[in-house]
């Protein structure tokens, strides 16, 4: 056989191969629909999952006025940290045009910090 008689050949038995991968292995049939045995695993994982953080969520009690107060405040403080004043748009802009034009001055030490503090800011101290 000629080079692209190989080429032609190798190409028919590859789609023939993966057809078969598909259909045997992963168990979708031609209405393209996989069997449960294929998702039952990880839909039986993530159902549970979800049923733990649900559970959780339930139980915990609710923030109080003056923790969401403290918590919006130390949000403010960031964002001042970080020259956001409100306007997503421009600030955005501002931050990005000084990273592609390769002046990063963009305060990341505080957006590092800002982001680990009001991540720790939602929970309470009963819960860590």
């Amino acid at each position: 056989m000629t080079g692209q008689g190989n080429i032609r050949s190798s190409l028919l038995h590859s789609q023939e191969v993966a057809t078969k991968l598909i259909e045997n292995y992963i168990g979708v049939a031609d209405e393209g629909t996989a069997p449960e045995r294929f998702y039952a695993w990880p839909e039986a994982r993530g159902t549970a999952q979800a049923q733990a953080v649900r559970d959780r969520v339930q139980v915990m009690r609710g923030l109080s006025y003056h923790e969401i107060t403290a918590i919006e405040q130390r949000i403010r403080a960031f964002q001042e940290r970080v020259g956001y004043t409100g306007d997503y748009d421009s600030w955005i802009a501002s931050v990005t045009s000084s990273i592609t034009a390769g002046q990063v001055d963009f305060p990341t030490d505080n957006a590092l910090e800002a982001t680990r503090q009001s991540s720790a800011a939602f929970y309470c101290a009963e819960c860590r």
